[in-house]
């Protein structure tokens, strides 16, 4: 294998590390946010 993918899947790997961590402590903290929800249903949406 080349050494520039292994590091390359190394840094993917750490990049995913810290996105979980990070969002972990938007979490924890209330600051992540629950997308706005529709509150008709798809279907009720389609009909013309």
């Amino acid at each position: 294998m080349r050494s520039d993918l292994a590091r390359y899947t190394g840094v993917i790997a750490k990049s995913i590390s810290l996105a979980e961590d990070r969002a972990n402590i938007l979490i924890e903290n209330g600051w992540l946010e629950q997308p706005p929800q529709a509150a008709v249903e798809r279907k009720q949406l389609t009909r013309v």
